[in-house]
């Protein structure tokens, strides 16, 4: 008798860490969502708002030049790196199309 509950015991023993495990989870989850819910409703203040409109303003309409910028010297490497490797293949009109 004392044997086969020793053997039931040990037995559940991995079922006992995986319960243990997503418990664990669903708290760090639970924490997670009140995080967020306070986030949310501190943003969401008259005064805060504005604030934050600014600054998307800021972020997103101001670095127009900056993301321009970028997005040209990248095509041009992309463009001089594929040029080589379709000259190759004797499609060097396709250039446009990849780049584009």
């Amino acid at each position: 008798m004392k044997s086969k509950q020793t053997f039931l015991i040990s037995s559940m023993r991995p079922f006992g860490a995986v319960g243990r495990a997503a418990i664990r989870w669903i708290c760090h989850l639970g924490a997670s969502m009140i995080f967020l819910l306070l986030a949310v409703l501190k943003i969401l203040r008259p005064k805060q708002l504005i604030k934050i409109i600014q600054q998307v303003y800021y972020i997103g309409a101001r670095t127009t030049m900056i993301i321009m910028l970028v997005g040209l010297f990248t095509g041009m490497v992309l463009g001089l790196q594929s040029y080589h490797a379709l000259v190759k293949f004797g499609a060097q009109g396709a250039l446009g199309t990849l780049v584009a």
